[in-house]
């Protein structure tokens, strides 16, 4: 007489388990590289950490840069003096685009009249920016195409050498007997004051970074020379991110249900192990 007799489940669910554990690494590893974040372009083989170097801090050489000294810490290991001319060839090249093996040249010229930047040169301020500071614009442009092409340019602003800064003294006196004052508070001691500021952007594509540093230590008078040399200056780098176009266009390819992007990663996971467990007794 025929007898049945039960087969082991584990004879039948090994496979069928060993083909869920493959299939569940695949989409951890698939929602690994789906989740990984996109790190923004950031510096062109240059160390980021140049931005840091002008505080009081030693270089490589022993040279101190010294913050609100009116220079910064070169990408060559040396302190120079604010200018665009320096800048543009000593800067961090993430903000100036500068190549060293194809330079191409800074090309500067005195402007009439006070272009409409939003940054000024030098400022008569209080610390808390209240009364809106008075400030005096740029009167020299400078400008640069890294790259030869017409994805990147470099623009800078300065002050001339032959600047009259009596218009803006004489703002400033107006707006002092007009009662242009600082708050009476501790963090106004010693204020108003000039300030010499210096400012920096770049921007790649839709993203990029704008940082605010220190020429010269404010001071209760205006020092002319400290706004021409080492002071007020602003500048910007832009890269245009271009994608190559493709020869024709192609349908995308339809993804498989499981490994559809469109489920959460951990989510596709815990479907494909739920639907296993419960398919698993089903066959017996």
């Amino acid at each position: 007489m025929l007898t049945s007799r039960r087969i082991p489940r584990t004879v039948h669910t090994c496979p069928f388990l060993i083909a869920t554990i493959v299939l569940s690494l695949a989409l951890l590893t698939h929602a690994s590289e789906a989740d990984e974040l996109v790190v923004p372009y950031d510096v062109k083989g240059t160390d980021s950490r140049v931005l840091l170097k002008d505080s009081d801090d030693e270089s490589g050489n022993g040279t101190a840069c010294v913050r609100g000294g009116g220079e910064f810490y070169g990408v060559d290991g040396l302190c120079h003096s604010y200018s665009c001319m320096n800048w543009y060839q000593h800067g961090p090249r993430n903000f100036t685009g500068y190549l060293e093996e194809s330079p191409d040249p800074l090309v500067c010229q005195d402007l009439p009249n006070f272009p409409d930047v939003f940054y000024g040169s030098v400022s008569f301020r209080c610390n808390s920016l209240t009364p809106e500071p008075i400030q005096m614009g740029f009167n020299r442009k400078c400008t640069a195409n890294p790259s030869g092409g017409p994805s990147t340019l470099f623009t800078c602003y300065e002050l001339s050498d032959n600047t009259d800064f009596a218009p803006f003294l004489d703002e400033v006196n107006a707006s002092l007997a007009s009662g242009f004052s600082c708050a009476n508070d501790t963090v106004e001691t010693g204020y108003p004051k000039y300030t010499y500021s210096v400012f920096y952007e770049n921007r790649y594509g839709n993203t990029g970074n704008s940082v605010s540093s220190v020429g010269w230590d404010s001071t209760s008078d205006l020092v002319e020379a400290y706004a021409l040399d080492g002071g007020g200056m602003f500048s910007t780098y832009k890269e245009i991110k271009t994608e190559s176009p493709t020869s024709s266009p192609t349908a995308p390819p339809t993804p498989s249900p499981v490994a559809s992007s469109s489920l959460p990663s951990f989510s596709g996971v815990s479907l494909v192990l739920i639907v296993t467990m419960l398919a698993i007794p089903s066959m017996f």
